[in-house]
């Protein structure tokens, strides 16, 4: 299909540390692929029909796949709690697990359109990292420079306004 775009931004909280495991067989140097599961919360209010106020919260998967941008991972960038904004692509998987089929949608950053951003506090003015390419080398030094500019433009308003 001609003219389609996936694409989904979100903005919420790190339910639990990062994990990164290896997947898949050893290529030839003995190396096996990463992979990274996170897991965010969005929250979103409304009145319910006796409109009282209520407030809930959406669990959204997350599955990085550029071995660039786990290695900055590796190096402690994001815990939970942490803030971020994710922008991938929307997927379902299909798999069976006990002889039913399950299926799991999650918001996948393995293209160089990825982004993943840790939001600081006020203050902070740092765009976004974009992912590394595949197969790039990562220097701790890169990790540390992470660590410092990962951050984006600071909220405006009151912390009030912030659904987290």
């Amino acid at each position: 299909m001609t003219g389609s775009h996936n694409s989904v931004t979100l903005v919420g909280r790190l339910g639990a540390n990062p994990e990164i495991r290896q997947v898949g067989d050893p290529d030839a140097d003995g190396n096996r692929k990463l992979v990274a599961n996170m897991s965010i919360a969005t929250n979103y209010r409304f009145k319910d029909k006796t409109g009282a106020r209520v407030e809930k919260t959406d669990w959204h998967r997350i599955v990085i796949w550029n071995s660039g941008l786990i290695r900055v991972l590796q190096g402690g960038l994001l815990c939970k709690g942490k803030q971020v904004l994710v922008q991938g692509e929307i997927r379902t998987r299909q798999y069976e697990q006990d002889g039913i089929t399950k299926y799991s949608t999650e918001i996948v950053l393995s293209g160089p359109h990825s982004v993943l951003t840790v939001l600081e506090p006020r203050g902070a003015t740092e765009p976004p990292f974009a992912m590394p390419e595949e197969g790039s080398v990562v220097t701790a030094e890169d990790v540390a420079l992470a660590k410092t500019n990962a951050t984006v433009t600071a909220t405006t308003g009151s912390s009030e306004d912030i659904p987290f």
